[in-house]
């Protein structure tokens, strides 16, 4: 439980901190601090701009959660419509390196881009997010891309493999290995 001083202190340290970064228009940008959490309103005029702030304010010494509530409103001239946002993410996708041909597709409602397919690694899945998140017209996205190959996270993997035979993971029980098997 934070006193009001330590509200208003981490207040100012997290208001100096949007104000001090030049990738983003702080003044649209409200801040409000309870005991350690910060809530910020307002609006910017791009996704990358609101992901901006929070990583901001992630970094700011005392905060203990983030509340971002920051609406995007694009500038009439960044407004796009879903298929015109749709097709600049397909493109991104498929001129991104790390990112496997016709592994990943692209829904767009209203500006919020989700993102659905498998890669084999956990990069992918990041570098197709990060592809995106950055064109104009995109208000959100939600990363749905599932990780299946090898070098997948255990998560990704418990949750392939319930898919697959709709057993869960905690009911699996794993062979010993044949270095450890009784002889």
């Amino acid at each position: 439980m934070s006193t009001k001083k330590e509200n208003i202190e981490l207040r100012k340290k997290v208001v100096e901190e949007l104000e001090f970064d030049p990738g983003i228009d702080a003044s649209a940008i409200g801040v409000g601090v309870e005991d350690g959490i910060v809530s910020l309103t307002g609006h910017v005029t791009s996704y990358a701009e609101k992901t901006a702030a929070e990583q901001i304010v992630k970094r700011v010494q005392g905060v203990e959660g983030v509340a971002n509530d920051v609406e995007v409103k694009l500038r009439s001239s960044l407004d796009r419509d879903d298929a015109d946002v749709a097709r600049a993410a397909v493109h991104r996708l498929e001129w991104h390196v790390s990112i496997p041909k016709d592994h990943v597709q692209v829904i767009v409602k209203e500006g919020w881009v989700t993102l659905e397919g498998t890669v084999d690694w956990h990069y992918q899945k990041r570098a197709a997010e990060d592809a995106v998140f950055v064109l104009a017209g995109v208000r959100g996205i939600t990363n749905n891309i599932l990780v299946t190959g090898v070098h997948a996270r255990p998560r990704d993997v418990k949750q392939k493999i319930e898919a697959w035979n709709g057993t869960p993971p905690s009911t699996l029980r794993r062979s010993p290995s044949p270095a450890t098997r009784e002889r």
